[in-house]
């Protein structure tokens, strides 16, 4: 080959590796063709389902696991402890227990100090060992501050929380009180009930304006009421009710209890839970303006407090026993 056959050649290799190049640059700009898009676009969505209908059952599976751990962790706490300390805490929980009925350290069958687990109870809830249930301690919790309005409430699915609730506002001793009961699904993980107790001396209850905030404040110590609260859970949707937690009997401002699981169903009205009750009033009278409240919302008058029926009440002087099912 001479050198003008050799150049000839050269040419004819650098065009050739030219197009090349340039056929690979267009076919890198070419863009997916629709039919790529009518696959990955449903694709894309199934995977997103498939990840939010799982994540229910990862969030409670996580439940009981941070429930299981932490009471390993209190049981390796107790075993570290001296029979000397374990006494003394002992005592000292019954002497709390009298006093209060509530926030104190509990102890479990096998004697065991828990209180490291109340140390670790999060957000201002405790946790009962031997109810199983979790609850607030309202004599010394962060949300004392904050009162209470209905944007609480309006706010609530945001949270995934679903309850029924009956509120019941009267006027007494120069003060606007609303009495408020709650139950249903906290979450994805616990279910359970409230009862709060709030006042204001802003507005009467007859001035209230529906559209408005209407905030009330946590009531006053002097404005607690002793309460007891039993919650019952029919999770088998077959009638049988179980007692998931009780609340025993002393002062409250706001009496709660939340038990690990998940509710068959969340829309209104939540009939799985039954509320049964107790509220001591300051007196007769404000007994009374509660129980009228509570009629004009649907409740019947019982014979007594050991016939209570779905949806009923009974008042025998300043006490007022009631049990809670549909009424929304």
């Amino acid at each position: 080959m001479n050198n003008k056959e050799k150049y000839i050649a050269e040419v004819d290799s650098l065009k050739a590796g030219e197009e090349l190049k340039n056929a690979i640059l267009e076919n890198a700009q070419i863009k997916p063709k629709k039919n790529v898009y009518k696959k990955i676009i449903p694709l894309a969505a199934c995977l997103v389902i498939a990840v939010l209908l799982a994540l229910p059952g990862f969030v409670f599976r996580a439940g009981n696991a941070a429930k299981d751990a932490a009471q390993e962790v209190a049981y390796d706490a107790a075993v570290a402890e001296n029979e000397v300390a374990v006494a003394e805490e002992s005592a000292d929980s019954k002497s709390a227990n009298s006093e209060s009925g509530s926030g104190g350290m509990y102890i479990d069958a096998l004697n065991r100090g828990l209180n490291g687990m109340e140390q670790r109870a999060i957000l201002g809830y405790s946790y009962n060992s031997e109810g199983d249930y979790f609850y607030t301690d309202d004599k010394d919790c962060w949300q004392y501050g904050y009162g209470y309005n209905e944007v609480n409430d309006r706010a609530a699915g945001f949270a995934i929380m679903y309850n029924d609730k009956v509120r019941i506002r009267f006027d007494y001793d120069d003060k606007a009180y609303m009495i408020q009961l709650w139950k249903g699904q906290y979450g994805w993980v616990f279910v359970g009930a409230e009862i709060g107790v709030y006042t204001s001396k802003q507005f009467k209850t007859a001035e209230i304006d529906k559209t408005d905030i209407n905030r009330y404040q946590c009531a006053d110590k002097s404005d607690w009421l002793n309460m007891s609260m039993d919650v019952y859970w029919d999770s088998n949707k077959n009638g049988n009710y179980e007692r998931i937690f009780s609340r025993p009997y002393t002062k409250y401002w706001w009496c709660t209890g939340f038990r690990f699981g998940t509710l068959n169903k969340f829309s209104s009205p939540i009939t799985e839970l039954i509320m049964k009750a107790r509220i001591t009033f300051k007196t007769a009278t404000q007994a009374s303006l509660f129980t009228n409240g509570m009629k004009k919302g649907g409740f019947r008058a019982a014979s007594s407090a050991g016939s209570l029926s779905n949806d009923s009440i009974f008042r025998n002087g300043s006490d007022v026993y009631f049990r809670w099912c549909s009424i929304s």
